[in-house]
């Protein structure tokens, strides 16, 4: 959610970028502030993406798929260790 207690979405990503052990992690901002402005600041933030509130379960699920699918891809291609693990996606260590 871009709008935090104390602390601002947009500062939050940009931190979460500009850490070397978080920069890959995918980003989703939900916001209600949904006009192109908006979003093109929560992109310019480095979020992978922006969903409008009030937030249509199937298409927030369906966006959190998608980006960890494309995470998972950029990690293949990168080799072992690169991107998000197994467990950080969600699934079983094997």
């Amino acid at each position: 959610d871009m709008r935090l207690g104390a602390e601002d979405g947009l500062d939050l990503a940009r931190r979460l970028r500009a850490d070397p052990a978080t920069h890959a992690i995918p980003i989703l901002a939900l916001s209600a502030d949904a006009m192109q402005h908006d979003v093109e600041r929560v992109m310019a933030a480095g979020c992978n993406g922006h969903v409008a509130k009030p937030v249509v379960a199937r298409e927030l699920l369906g966006r959190i798929q998608a980006l960890l699918d494309e995470a998972r891809t950029v990690a293949d291609a990168d080799g072992p260790g690169a991107g998000l693990s197994a467990t950080s996606a969600g699934e079983p260590a094997a």
